[in-house]
């Protein structure tokens, strides 16, 4: 679904997940939460949505 790949983008960044984590909680292969991430990350990079770096 398109809701649920930005949300997969958000737990993989936020948390520092592997894709296996958002595999399993949506059903699908690491394929297709590796390319959802892709696809995602430079829109949030475009909305100034960029990780900060921990202390």
């Amino acid at each position: 679904m398109v809701v649920d790949r930005p949300l997969a983008t958000l737990v993989h960044l936020r948390h520092g997940t592997t894709h296996d984590v958002p595999d399993c909680w949506f059903g699908v292969y690491g394929s297709t939460i590796t390319r959802a991430i892709s696809e995602v990350r430079p829109l949030f990079a475009s909305r100034q949505h960029r990780r900060e770096a921990r202390m």
